[in-house]
């Protein structure tokens, strides 16, 4: 199981980054789908051309549920979260932001056993917005960086030249990218302009407390 993070910077003081345009989710897509071309199954919580669901987290959570501690699921499943943030600022309080997410980790975590295998893959912003128990649970980085085809950097989020997308390792750290994306490929397999919100079922602590005990 892997929690991976694509995010525009770390620091909530670096204002130079735009909000949007910077790779994120394009890189998200990217390494999504050269897992599906490997027989990875993907759900999404925005449209692309390779998901097998297009739905919101709380779904993601119902449906995972009857693979919980089981090993019925014999496939290995990307869920694709964009607009991180969002999704958690629907759970209200920073406790319940919390519960949030060690409750859907702990279910990822029991999920497959020998056969089967979930990640989850979310984009922001900055890294440091992001709430610390949030972060805590997130095992790798990547930074994209995006430039123009002569390598010039490239801060404009609707700037209509072509571009690459250098993908970047901080968590483990590598110094090289990793990867290297042509938007223009990426791009035809997702649209953001379709994200599905919606409203999530938070368990309270004696709830998460009794449903890890009859999961174990």
């Amino acid at each position: 199981m892997a929690v991976c993070a694509f995010i525009g910077c770390m620091d909530e003081e670096e204002t130079d980054i735009p909000d949007s345009g910077t790779g994120k989710t394009c890189s998200m897509v990217g390494f999504a789908y050269l897992d599906y071309k490997r027989g990875w199954v993907t759900w999404s919580n925005f449209k692309t051309d390779f998901s097998e669901k297009v739905i919101g987290v709380q779904k993601m959570i119902e449906l995972l549920k009857k693979y919980e501690n089981t090993d019925k699921m014999d496939f290995k499943l990307n869920l694709l979260v964009t607009e991180f943030q969002d999704v958690l600022d629907a759970c209200g309080s920073k406790m319940k932001e919390i519960l949030f997410m060690d409750y859907f980790i702990r279910q990822m975590r029991k999920i497959g056993r020998d056969k089967g295998e979930v990640n989850l893959f979310w984009d922001n912003q900055r890294y440091f917005s992001i709430q610390k128990r949030v972060r805590s649970h997130t095992n790798k980085i990547f930074i994209p960086y995006k430039t123009h085809l002569d390598n010039s950097p490239c801060k404009q989020p609707k700037c209509k030249k072509e571009h690459k997308i250098y993908v970047y390792s901080h968590r483990p750290f590598i110094e090289r990218p990793i990867k290297i994306f042509n938007p223009q490929i990426i791009g035809q397999h997702y649209d953001t302009y379709q994200v599905v919100h919606d409203v999530l079922h938070i368990p309270i602590k004696q709830e998460l407390k009794q449903q890890m005990e009859e999961t174990e």
